[in-house]
């Protein structure tokens, strides 16, 4: 017999996939104005990925994660901000409407950037000019207020964070045919079983790494939100900063960008030295706001550094074909292991009547 805790489950796992099929209906629903036939012969040569590129959920929940991003750059080097944003609930919710704000404007610049750019297909475009992309503009700004109304019912009502799943969603439907695709290519021998061993040997020690850290820390927040955080800030900025750094002292255009996206041993090492920087300042900014992490820098950075530069390594040197990236791997797990930490304590500690307790903090 289920008692209350068990329907509340339930209930949330229900609204949780309701969303997420909602979301992958959206994103093979083509935007207005396009040559159906056209859009039918991408999907056909290139996936349901290249249908979600021109989808109604082009954009995604994209806009709010590269706000969020810099949000997040702006919290670590102004901790006072962070602070700002803990002392209260409504400091929170008023962050949060300043977010989704600034994330519906830089939908509005990427929809015009994508807009153009499919203009630019041949054929796609049923009629090009003004008419298509004031409605093709504004139908993509819908789809990211759609995704991220989707987060929010997921996070108020359903189970884990919604924008994380959210970003997982594409990769993880998608994981199915990469791991066909692989055991295809073994099969014809076109590609190696011990590749294949090798690639998810990676991917387990990766998720194992990233849960025990998050299982040690009981999922206190400042370790999640590194974790979390932590891959994504360092891949957005490594790349911006090798090449500012290479233009300045070569002045040479070509090479800066050669310099930044070659994975040579400096890479690696910059690689390294920024995910123990950032981590670093997240313990800072975290103490600083009043709340130490449980985990010492040392254990969350050499744990992240080892995933981050192993993959890159992995498929360069070796050519092994990875079913998910490095930071996708981190973010899953670490999420993952939040949630089940977090419902087993809400089992533990539920009212009489069986109501959840308060959601509590995303990462």
């Amino acid at each position: 017999m289920q008692g209350p805790h068990d329907r509340t489950f339930w209930r949330r796992a229900g609204i949780t996939v309701g969303v997420l099929i909602a979301y992958y209906v959206g994103m093979h629903v083509p935007l207005p104005g396009l040559d159906a036939k056209i859009v039918g012969q991408l999907g056909q040569a290139s996936g349901s990925g290249a249908v979600g590129r021109i989808s109604i959920l082009s954009l995604g929940i994209m806009p709010l994660l590269n706000v969020l991003i810099l949000a997040e750059i702006l919290k670590l080097i102004l901790p006072r901000v962070r602070q700002w944003e803990m002392a209260s609930l409504r400091h929170r919710d008023r962050l949060n409407l300043i977010v989704v704000c600034c994330a519906l404007a830089m939908a509005l610049i990427q929809a015009g950037g994508l807009t153009s750019a499919l203009e630019d297909v041949s054929g796609l475009v049923i009629d090009p000019g003004r008419d298509f992309r004031f409605i093709a503009i504004f139908t993509l700004i819908g789809g990211a207020a759609l995704a991220i109304t989707f987060a929010t019912i997921i996070d108020r009502a359903g189970l884990g964070c919604g924008m994380w799943l959210l970003f997982l969603a594409p990769a993880l439907i998608d994981l199915p045919s990469r791991l066909a695709g692989m055991t295809l290519l073994t099969w014809r021998g076109d590609y190696s079983a011990d590749l294949i061993v090798l690639a998810l040997a990676y991917s387990a020690v990766a998720v194992a790494g990233v849960v025990s850290i998050v299982m040690a820390a009981r999922a206190a927040q400042p370790t999640v939100t590194t974790c979390v955080w932590t891959p994504l800030l360092v891949n957005s900025a490594l790349v911006p900063v090798l090449f500012m750094a290479t233009w300045l002292g070569t002045m040479d255009v070509d090479e800066a960008v050669n310099f930044a996206t070659s994975a040579s041993p400096f890479w690696y090492l910059a690689l390294v030295l920024g995910v123990w920087l950032t981590v670093w300042l997240y313990a800072r900014s975290f103490a600083q706001a009043g709340e130490a992490s449980p985990i010492p820098v040392a254990p969350v950075a050499g744990t992240l550094a080892a995933i981050l530069v192993a993959a890159p390594i992995l498929e360069a040197y070796l050519g092994v074909l990875l079913p998910l990236g490095s930071t996708q791997l981190i973010v899953a797990a670490a999420v993952a292991a939040t949630l089940i930490i977090r419902w087993r304590s809400r089992e533990v500690s539920a009212d009489p009547v069986g109501e959840p307790a308060e959601a509590a903090d995303n990462p």
